[in-house]
């Protein structure tokens, strides 16, 4: 089965599927899924909360996209002037064209329509150059905090430490302030390995920059084996 890809999120379950109806009215298949993150904004860039996203073929992302905009109409004379659109400024509404995929479909061509009431013509060329400019920022991999690399590594060497050290109660200490240091490590190192994002056209990238890759590796593994060392400490007998 092909895997699927997140294509828009949502703040509610109902926007979500019939959003789904409509793509499959002109044969895009589609599926409607609850998300939670595993792993808070500060470090992969989302916030705590549930999701419910809209997943498709990446194949089908561009389609899907037209489809939206063929489908919207917008009425000016019964929009709601009120709409924090209009609030916004002309270089405002112009960022909402480079980014339809994160403001949606409606908000694109509202702003599209406020500006043209403002006398400000964009083409049509023009949004599609702003927003290979946004591709092209999104393409761009990210770079690990070193924070977390250096708390990671910290951590780990700490509780390998502790464990030659064969105290419990400085492994207990350890593992109490570090938040289990040897799983942490494992985590963020794994994350950071297999991450992978999807761009607005459908591509797949990887996340991070091969730096970041290169120091999630070593966290990853030297985690695990300070990890597995500690609990032979505990059970082989050697703690004191």
């Amino acid at each position: 089965m092909e895997q699927l890809h997140t294509f828009q999120e949502f703040e509610n379950a109902d926007d979500a599927q019939q959003m789904a109806l409509l793509l499959q009215q002109h044969n895009i298949p589609s599926r409607v899924e609850k998300y939670n993150p595993l792993l808070d904004q500060n470090f992969i860039g989302k916030q705590y909360n549930e999701y419910v996203q809209l997943k498709m073929a990446p194949e089908d992302f561009e389609r899907a996209r037209q489809v939206l905009m063929d489908s919207t109409e917008i009425d000016m004379n019964t929009v709601d002037r009120h709409y924090m659109l209009f609030a916004l400024k002309n270089n405002e509404l112009t960022d909402v064209l480079a980014k339809p995929d994160e403001w949606g479909v409606y908000n694109y061509k509202l702003a599209q329509l406020i500006l043209k009431e403002r006398g400000v013509e964009i083409s049509s060329n023009k949004a599609a150059e702003l927003q290979q400019e946004h591709l092209a920022t999104l393409s761009k991999q990210k770079q690990l905090d070193g924070v977390w690399i250096v708390l990671c590594y910290a951590f780990s060497a700490i509780a390998l430490l502790a464990g030659i050290a064969g105290s419990i109660s400085a492994l207990a200490a350890v593992y109490a302030i570090g938040m289990f240091p040897g799983i942490i490590g494992i985590i963020v190192g794994w994350t950071v390995m297999r991450s992978m994002k999807t761009l607005p056209n459908g591509k797949r990238i990887i996340t991070y920059d091969a730096y970041s890759r290169m120091h999630a590796k070593i966290i990853f593994f030297f985690s695990l084996f300070v990890l597995l060392f500690n609990i032979y400490v505990v059970y082989s007998g050697s703690i004191k």
